[in-house]
């Protein structure tokens, strides 16, 4: 999780990036059964978190600054929620995660995540 590490740590060049609702969607997305002897439940939570922090800092990139890049998270946070008791944890997480892009303001300082394929129909029908 070098990346999530590297955020949490400030070890970063640019922009800090923080995500709001992140620590609800960390503890939500572990789901109801919370025995996880292996770790794995964990691992795969820890492995969404850090995609979306590697997907936010490939796209900022080539920013520098003193500032925060605020990204939101809540419509993850809105699919657990959805699926109730049906959520199958941290794996499915980590795939929900996979299924998400962002878009963002013209300053690149926030974001909200968007599902591709909402994001896919919405570049269909307006180019």
């Amino acid at each position: 999780f070098t990346t999530l590490v590297n955020e949490m740590a400030g070890n970063v060049r640019g922009p800090q990036v923080m995500l709001y609702y992140g620590p609800d969607m960390l503890r939500m997305g572990l789901g109801t059964d919370l025995e996880d002897e292996s770790g794995d439940n964990m691992r795969q939570a820890l492995g969404a978190m850090d995609d979306l922090y590697g997907m936010v800092r490939e796209r900022i990139k080539n920013q520098s600054g003193d500032y925060s890049f605020e990204l939101n998270v809540n419509p993850i946070v809105l699919k657990i929620k959805e699926a109730g008791d049906k959520w199958k944890g941290g794996a499915e997480l980590r795939k929900t995660c996979a299924g998400f892009d962002f878009t963002s303001n013209a300053f690149l300082t926030q974001g909200i995540v968007r599902s591709r394929d909402a994001l896919m129909r919405e570049s269909c029908c307006y180019t």
